[in-house]
């Protein structure tokens, strides 16, 4: 009686931690052992078994977002439930690889294998689906300023890579695997520290950001609330401009207008600029494309098109291909909310001399934290300052490091903003220069090994559970 008893505690304990450990608002510590008990288990219980207890555990752990992607995403319920049942199949290939390895006596094969089938895994969704590396369990460590530097050598598949080692390492409970545990986090957290320690100084710029409070769907430039909303907007960025802003950041959609009223949105926008020697990004729908409308000082406009649209909710419009630096400063380029959960998006604009990107988003309130972050870690992977402005989320300024210079919180019946002077020396990552490297990597080993546990599978089980 006991065996069944214990694993289902143990299937019942992984999805406790997964559940708190990731998702919207999660706590760091917890997702590094979320896998731990499973893992534990799965040599103790037949194939089909560990199979079982890790599919359970993980899909139940993938459902602290169920009432995000319905409710607030409007997510199909089958896309949805396969973006839950997607934890579960990966921690299920994870474990049964794990699972034959330690019958097979290889424990350090038995504990690389599970970070390198979940990297694969993470990989090859942010690959195949449409919303990039979202799906990844690095943000989960955000709030984390060493462990987050990993991203700057092998992007988030490095820092997903330490939270699977950890607890595989563990459960395999052999001298060699605790050994290769505490050498690969040494190494990573000197590493961080170490660029922790070099944070460049330099050249500053004062971004301005800012948010005013409107009705959830874009406003239509020609409805009564059209012009009230844009001088409000007028107004509030020529406030940040004598608090000394030199680029002012709005959000994405404010407004939506045809292409024939463009000039009805660009006349006071361009006298803000000209009149107070600023910048000004606006996000607005301008006939069929999501836009970040960018005006200069000196008149200059251009404006730049949202690559990665939102499914479901942005069907409808026409993506852009081009990238888009500032005429007057080309150290500070811009994209539009989504196209930051893409490590392809951003890190091109490095290697055209991008020190900060300017970024107008949308949130969906709840997200607001989890989007932030994700913002911020694509600065660490690409050596880049984000500062960036969601309505119905968070106001964010974070450096190359991933550290937030400052934050606010969008308030539908007020204003929020922020002024900050953002540091703008050049910075490069070893991702930067490498890409996905270490990914493919992580796909060969994935592949190697899942033929090892193959070769040794049908050892028979250890001792039981109890």
């Amino acid at each position: 009686m006991k065996t069944p008893l214990i694993a289902v505690g143990c299937a019942a304990a992984t999805a406790a931690l997964l559940y708190f450990g990731t998702g919207l608002h999660p706590v760091p510590l917890l997702t590094w052992l979320a896998a731990l008990p499973v893992l534990w288990a799965a040599p103790r219980l037949p194939w089909w078994g560990a199979l079982l207890v890790a599919l359970v555990a993980g899909a139940a752990g993938a459902t602290n977002l169920w009432s995000y992607f319905m409710r607030d995403l409007a997510t199909p319920v089958p896309l949805a439930a396969g973006l839950v049942l997607l934890t579960g199949v990966t921690l299920g290939l994870s474990t049964m690889a794990f699972r034959a390895l330690v019958l097979a006596e290889r424990p350090v094969a038995a504990a690389l294998a599970v970070p390198a089938v979940w990297v694969t895994v993470e990989w090859l969704v942010s690959l195949g689906l449409p919303h990039g590396a979202w799906w990844s369990l690095a943000y989960t460590q955000s709030s984390w300023s060493i462990v987050r530097q990993a991203a700057a050598f092998g992007g988030v598949w490095a820092v997903s890579f330490l939270l699977l080692l950890t607890p595989a390492a563990l459960a395999a409970a052999r001298r060699s695997t605790v050994t290769l545990l505490a050498v690969v986090l040494v190494t990573a957290a000197g590493l961080g520290l170490a660029r922790l320690a070099t944070a460049p100084a330099g050249p500053t710029v004062r971004v301005g950001l800012l948010a005013v409070g409107q009705p959830a769907d874009p406003v239509r430039l020609d409805s009564p609330s059209g012009p009230p909303l844009l001088d409000a907007y007028v107004t509030e960025a020529r406030n940040l401009a004598r608090r000394g802003a030199t680029t002012i950041v709005l959000p994405e959609n404010v407004l939506r207008l045809p292409e024939e009223r463009l000039e009805q949105l660009t006349g006071p926008l361009s006298e803000l600029a000209r009149s107070e020697h600023v910048t000004v990004v606006f996000g607005a729908s301008i006939g069929s494309a999501n836009t970040a409308v960018v005006i200069e000082p000196d008149g200059r406009l251009q404006r730049y098109v949202k690559q990665h649209l939102v499914p479901g909710l942005e069907d409808h419009l026409t993506p852009g291909h081009e990238r888009a630096l500032l005429a007057a400063d080309p150290r500070i380029g811009v994209l539009i909310c989504k196209d930051l959960d893409f490590p392809s998006a951003v890190r091109p604009y490095r290697g055209d001399g991008a020190r900060l990107l300017a970024a107008p988003a949308w949130d969906f309130v709840r997200d607001g934290w989890l989007h932030s972050r994700i913002a911020a870690m694509r600065g660490v992977e690409s050596g880049l300052a984000i500062a960036r402005t969601a309505r119905s989320g968070r106001l964010t300024v974070s450096d190359s490091r991933g550290t937030v210079l400052a934050e606010a919180d969008y308030r539908p019946d007020g204003v929020a903003s922020l002024v900050v002077d953002v540091p703008l020396a050049p910075v490069s990552t070893v991702y930067g220069g490498i890409g996905d490297l270490f990914a493919w990597l992580c796909a060969a080993a994935a592949a190697l090994l899942a033929a090892l546990a193959v070769r040794t599978a049908g050892r028979r089980p250890g001792p039981p559970l109890g």
